[in-house]
């Protein structure tokens, strides 16, 4: 992952399309990703997905399971998003 990663309007157009991927693939009773509904469905499909946040402040940690991990990395792939951030 690059140390200079710009949230441009690119990043932000590939990203939402990944979240869209993810959810058309895995959630389709999920409403369609939009710039306003974005951060409440990314919440609700990583929850189901397995992430877990551990706030705590002395430890906090992400858990994430590897078939997360492997259908993130495949829609990220088939949008493009895996050439601006990986």
């Amino acid at each position: 992952m690059t140390n200079d990663l710009k949230i441009s309007p690119e990043f932000m157009g590939k990203l939402m399309a990944t979240m869209e991927l993810i959810r058309f693939e895995h959630f389709p009773d999920l409403e369609p990703v939009t710039l306003l509904n974005y951060l409440e469905l990314q919440e609700i499909i990583t929850d189901r997905l397995g992430m877990t946040v551990d706030t705590n402040p002395a430890n906090p940690t992400v858990t994430s399971p590897a078939s997360l991990q492997r259908i993130f990395s495949d829609a990220a792939e088939r949008t493009g998003l895996d050439k601006l951030i990986f």
